[in-house]
């Protein structure tokens, strides 16, 4: 009996961690009872904090959270 090993790519490693953070957030939101309108107060703030940091670094960077996944 042979066994395969199968090595995940980069790729993959990184969806199965964005999943796995997302369901995350989703589970602290559920234990908090945080509604979809304090979550689009946290993007407005995560949004700025980002453009600071850009700012302050002089760089511009377009975020991978930013796309749109459904």
């Amino acid at each position: 009996m042979d066994v395969i090993t199968t090595i995940p790519t980069e790729f993959a490693l990184d969806e199965a961690m964005r999943r796995l953070a997302l369901n995350t957030v989703l589970a602290i939101c559920e234990q908090n009872h945080l509604s979809p309108a304090d979550l689009q107060q946290l993007a407005h703030q995560l949004a700025q904090r980002e453009a600071n940091a850009d700012a302050s670094t002089g760089a511009l960077n377009v975020h991978s959270h930013s796309r749109n996944r459904h």
